[in-house]
């Protein structure tokens, strides 16, 4: 079965229909995202074509984390068991859930550190 429905609900926060259910995602916090480059490095880098990951490995991680927060028992298989290959096409519900909650700003922040002195 493949997600349908995709809804914005505010707060950075999405919802779609599995088989009758719905499942909400949210937008990664730091720490989700500490925790992406912990494992995957660059947000942008690791979802690119070149990743040395490939880019269903990482995705997946991605939408795990955003629906983490809502169901915190899920694990990152289960997550992944949500989306048919269909999903993480171009235009797929998948891509379409990650390019809303995850600006491109997000992707590549502009951290500028002070030099310590």
């Amino acid at each position: 079965m493949a997600l349908t429905d995709l809804q914005k609900i505010g707060n950075g926060r999405i919802t779609a229909q599995f088989d009758g259910e719905a499942l909400a995602f949210r937008s990664p916090t730091l720490s989700d995202l500490v925790d992406f480059e912990d494992q995957f490095g660059d947000v942008k880098d690791a979802l690119g074509a070149k990743s040395k990951h490939g880019q269903i490995k990482p995705l997946r991680f991605l939408l795990y984390l955003a629906l983490r927060h809502d169901r915190p028992d899920i694990t990152e298989k289960q997550a992944g068991d949500f989306f048919a290959m269909s999903d993480l096409e171009d235009g797929g519900v998948a891509v379409q859930i990650i390019e809303a909650l995850l600006p491109e700003s997000a992707a590549s922040p502009k951290v500028r550190a002070t030099p310590a002195k």
